[in-house]
């Protein structure tokens, strides 16, 4: 069996659309030519297939629903469509050109894309919001000045100086769905902009969807989970587990099945997917002009020779439901040249006025939030200011008992001399013992002691017999605190070095 789709198979029977609200008075004929065209797509993230064989067409200025559950790869078909993943397999084009391909503009100013979440910057006006994302499509000021004015009269949004912070839900939304709209892209993907909101908002949106298709030409693709909402839609195409099942006219769809709601569709097309072998490649295709037959009338359903999943809906005029009922234009039949004009601008420099919109994004943001410029530049201070009250500055005059057995003292006072330098406070005992007893006592950080022949063997540097036979500094270290016995040590490193410098310099 075919991996395409199952179920592209239903005669549309005249005898039925009266029992389904159809209405030959409010339908229209969509546009022959393709804006997307996917062939045989196959994606794998690994060994899981996400998407299996897809065949898809979106005819153009028209609003198509793809519709299916959680994880069966409408992302996953979108993420391709956009030019951010590529397929493993068959071809994508989105008006003639493949997405990623420098001359699409996709990803890109060719298409607008209106996300799940609201992600708006809250502290922004609606003229600053499309004013940064104008920028970012390099518009010039009185095109921005001219399209914000044009959308915010087609939307019905509130005036271009009210921040979105102050804006109510439905608002946000529409904003939302303006900023896609700016540089007047011919695509528009919305990412379930449906989801969470009362049915009044969800039909308001639906309204706004169809009057873009009939006064800008536009082409929208909405992904929804809710299955029933897609009545609106021109052509709805059904997902489950990486196949599409089926793509039609939502109306027709119901027509055909003899079914009441779309719903009620999903679900027999994917108890019909179970049947695997079962069912023949094979479809009947009726069009508007075919007259019904007696053998129509009964409640089975003639199979003949399927063609691909889409290439009926491309190929062939069928009726489009609209909710008002009204024409778009006086033949019925919406212009593909009426396909808006891209506003944004190419330039081999592009990424300079890019990054000129986002650092003006970021000015804007801080002078919006003094408050939180002013927390910014005081916080390291405070910090700074917070570290030393706790900890306070370096250790200083640290207690250390110093026992030397050198005779005559000439380098370890030299070595003692260089050492005393504030850090410590060094007091002298007459054996290692009585230095120690200082340390076990508290009294005392650490211990210096110097052997006997200390001055004479440094003295003997220039030999290199007797370099290895040198004696260390002992050094005994109270280690409780480890701010000040890491002190210590720092600093006895640091006086033995230039001790031993100024030694190889007299020794020339």
């Amino acid at each position: 069996m075919s991996q395409n789709s199952y179920y592209d198979n239903y005669a549309f029977y005249d005898d039925n659309k009266v029992a389904n609200g159809y209405d030959e008075k409010k339908v229209r004929t969509i546009s022959n030519e393709a804006a997307v065209k996917i062939t045989n797509v196959q994606l794998a993230y690994g060994k899981h297939q996400v998407l299996t064989g897809i065949n898809m067409t979106v005819p153009a200025q028209s609003i198509y629903g793809l519709l299916g559950p959680s994880g069966c790869g409408k992302t996953s078909l979108l993420r391709c469509v956009v030019g951010i993943r590529r397929p493993d397999s068959g071809h994508i084009s989105v008006y003639g050109r493949v997405p990623g391909h420098p001359d699409s503009g996709i990803p890109g100013p060719g298409l607008g894309y209106m996300p799940q979440e609201i992600a708006l910057f809250l502290d922004f006006s609606i003229y600053e919001t499309f004013k940064y994302f104008g920028r970012l499509y390099q518009m010039d000021v009185k095109q921005m000045s001219e399209r914000t004015d044009e959308l915010i009269s087609l939307l019905n949004l509130p005036n271009k100086h009210k921040f979105i912070k102050n804006l109510s839900g439905g608002q946000k939304r529409r904003v939302s769905l303006a900023a896609a709209l700016i540089h007047s892209p011919p695509l528009l993907i919305l990412d379930e902009p449906t989801v969470g909101v009362d049915p009044v908002l969800r039909q308001s949106i639906w309204n706004h969807m169809e009057m873009l298709c009939r006064e800008l030409g536009l082409t929208i693709i909405i992904t929804t989970q809710y299955i029933e909402e897609a009545r609106s839609a021109d052509v709805v195409s059904f997902m489950r587990n990486g196949k599409l099942l089926m793509e039609r006219n939502p109306i027709q769809l119901l027509t055909a099945m003899r079914l009441p709601s779309l719903e009620s569709v999903f679900l027999k097309l994917c108890q019909l997917e179970s049947v695997d072998d079962a069912i023949d490649d094979t479809v009947v295709i009726v069009d508007n002009n075919n007259k019904p037959n007696g053998s129509h009338l009964n409640q089975s359903f003639e199979l003949t020779e399927r063609p691909a999943v889409g290439e009926d809906v491309a190929r062939n005029e069928k009726y489009v439901y609209h909710n008002d009922g009204q024409p778009v234009a006086s033949n019925h039949q919406m212009a593909v040249q009426n396909r808006p004009q891209l506003l944004a601008n190419k330039s081999r420099f592009s990424f300079i006025r890019r990054i000129g919109a986002l650092n003006w994004k970021n000015i804007t943001g801080i002078r919006r939030n003094l408050s939180m410029l002013i927390i910014q530049f005081l916080m390291p201070s405070f910090q700074c200011l917070l570290n030393f009250t706790c900890l306070g500055p370096d250790p200083y005059d640290l207690p250390v008992a110093v026992y030397n057995a050198d005779r005559p003292a000439v380098m370890s006072d030299l070595f003692l001399r260089a050492l005393n330098n504030g850090t410590f406070a060094l007091t002298s005992y007459d054996s290692l013992e009585a230095a120690l007893d200082q340390v076990r006592a508290g009294s005392a950080w650490a211990v210096i002691s110097f052997a006997a022949n200390y001055s004479r063997l440094m003295q003997s540097l220039a030999y290199e017999e007797v370099i290895e036979s040198i004696p260390k500094i002992g050094v005994y270290l109270d280690t409780t605190n480890y701010v000040i016995s890491n002190t210590i040590q720092k600093e006895l490193y640091l006086t033995y070095n230039r001790t031993a410098t100024v030694m190889a310099e007299l020794a020339g």
